[in-house]
């Protein structure tokens, strides 16, 4: 079976205590003496303290939106930052003499902004559930030296961080602000530059146009009704003209055979039956061809009736006879005159019927060009105006935010948005919050003592010497039939009371100087 160590009992530890107090004794005393010097050397720290609430805005934020977009914490971080900048630092340290001491002098720039940045704390206040927590005040805490430049630092800081809030908001106001006007510049230039287009483009294509698509359609129908018509007058004319020159011939035939001549009355009378059955021949053939209004079948009708109403004489008189041949011949010239006026009238008409029909042709053509092209043209200006679209609605967008931020900004300036108030000033301390002297005598007490109870245990474990019976009969394995005490001779006998009385009056210095250290610790206030 394994053998249990025994414990140390508690007479064989006051019995090390007492063999070795000199240790313990000596150890405290120095801790004690320590403890005492730094309690009436170590520098007194004063902490003075403000707290500062957040204002929400004064303009209701359903009317006026702040742009500020940095979060309370996140600004308040800054500010810190700005605040322990070196540049404000040396503000401070010139403004308020601070590490101004003669032992303070050879110190350098940088250890004081390091010690100036310790002394100077920020603490948020939250205030909402475990979910999500705001900031709804902090608190600037300073330590120093001297009470009264304390209280004044930690005021100064306060309301630096007030005057830096607002030039912070309203910086960011009027950068939000500027940002805005000049991306709504940008904009607006885009836009104008998307309206050019657009109306470039429409005056290029003007008449090519997806809501020009229904004119053009009954434009290209009208023309075509225009061609047909002309088609059909340019074949009436044509087919007039083709019997007018296949008639033409004949009349003039006619008009030659009709010329008086000195013929005799007989031959003068069977001239006359053979005229009037040329005309009747012609008549009806003019008839067959064209209506009972038209010009020359009227004519023709006329000269056949004068014909027939002539009374037949057993013995014509010559001068009649020969006026009425010379009637009827001037009569067939007349019509071939006017017949070949008419073909001449009708190669002109027919002349410009065909440029018109080739005109309307053209016309035709180009509307039926726009006419097919008018889907790619309503794809490009769907494109387009999608563009001018997203563009405008950009810009009315960017245009709406900057009059909301130049609502934002004038509220900042007028100091209506959100604001830090100072709640509770900071105070003259009267009580220094470092060194603990409690903590500072607590710790110096167990320090003594524990440093000397230790050096009495290393000292116990470093020595071999058997300290009883047990020790030695466990190492030799054999029982002690008995021990002998440590005989003293006289000299160590005065040696021995001589070194009690040392302890002794160790022990009573050790008293004294504990009472000395809790007098001081205790009379200095702040504990």
């Amino acid at each position: 079976m394994t053998e249990v160590t025994p414990l140390i009992k508690p007479d064989k530890i006051f019995e090390a205590i007492a063999r070795r107090r000199w240790y313990l004794l000596v150890s405290f005393c120095a801790a004690m003496a320590v403890g005492i010097y730094l309690a009436r050397t170590l520098p007194r720290l004063y902490e003075a303290n403000t707290t500062i609430l957040v204002q929400p805005q004064g303009v209701p934020s359903q009317y006026v939106q702040s742009i500020v977009s940095s979060g309370l914490e996140s600004r308040i971080k800054t500010i810190s930052q700005q605040i322990k900048s070196r540049t404000n630092l040396e503000r401070i340290i010139e403004m308020f003499h601070l590490f101004s001491k003669p032992d303070q002098a050879d110190m350098f720039v940088e250890k004081k902004m390091e010690l100036l940045r310790k002394r100077i704390n920020v603490e948020f206040f939250k205030t909402g559930d475990y979910r999500r927590e705001e900031a709804s005040g902090f608190s600037i805490s300073f330590k120093g030296e001297d009470p009264e430049t304390v209280m004044k630092v930690t005021n100064t800081l306060a309301t630096y961080f007030i005057d830096e809030n607002l030039k912070v908001r309203e910086s960011q106001a009027v950068g939000t602000n500027v940002f805005l006007e000049d991306e709504l510049k940008i904009m607006r230039t885009r836009l104008e530059g998307q309206e050019s287009a657009l109306k470039i483009y429409r005056e290029k294509y003007m008449g090519g146009l997806p809501e020009q698509l229904e004119t053009n359609l009954r434009i290209i129908d009208s023309l075509q009704a225009s061609i047909i018509q002309n088609q059909k007058s340019l074949r009436e004319a044509k087919t007039e003209q083709m019997f007018l020159e296949k008639e033409l011939p004949e009349l003039g035939k006619q008009a030659e055979t009709n010329l008086p001549d000195m013929k005799a009355p007989e031959e003068a009378e069977a001239d006359d039956s053979k005229r009037l059955e040329n005309l009747k021949a012609l008549l009806e053939e003019l008839e067959n061809k064209y209506t009972e209004r038209h010009p020359d079948v009227i004519r023709t009708r006329n000269l056949v009736k004068e014909m027939e109403s002539r009374p037949k004489k057993a013995s014509p008189e010559k001068p009649k006879q020969t006026l009425a041949q010379k009637n009827v011949a001037f009569e067939l010239i007349k019509n071939k005159t006017l017949l070949t006026k008419r073909i001449r009238d009708l190669s002109v008409e027919n002349k410009a019927l065909t440029e018109e029909i080739s005109n309307l042709s053209q016309k035709a053509a180009k509307y039926a060009r726009l006419v097919e092209q008018t889907p790619k043209r309503e794809q490009e200006l769907l494109s387009l105006k999608r563009d001018y679209q997203n563009i405008r609605e950009t810009y009315n967008s960017l245009l709406n935010r900057k009059l909301e931020a130049t609502l934002a900004v004038n509220m900042e300036k007028k100091q209506k948005g959100e604001q830090f108030s100072i709640l509770d000033p900071a105070k003259l301390p009267e009580m220094p919050v470092e060194p603990n002297m409690k903590k500072l005598f607590i710790a110096f007490v167990v320090g003594g003592l524990g440093f000397g109870a230790g050096l009495i245990f290393l000292l116990e474990k470093a020595n071999s010497a058997y300290k009883d019976k047990s020790e030695l009969e466990k190492a030799l394995g054999l029982p002690v039939l008995a021990t002998v005490t440590k005989i003293y001779q006289p000299r160590h006998e005065r040696l021995r009371w001589l070194n009690f009385a040392a302890s002794s009056i160790l022990l009573v210095i050790s008293i004294l100087l504990l009472a000395g250290f809790a007098f001081v610790a205790l009379k200095a206030p702040g504990i």
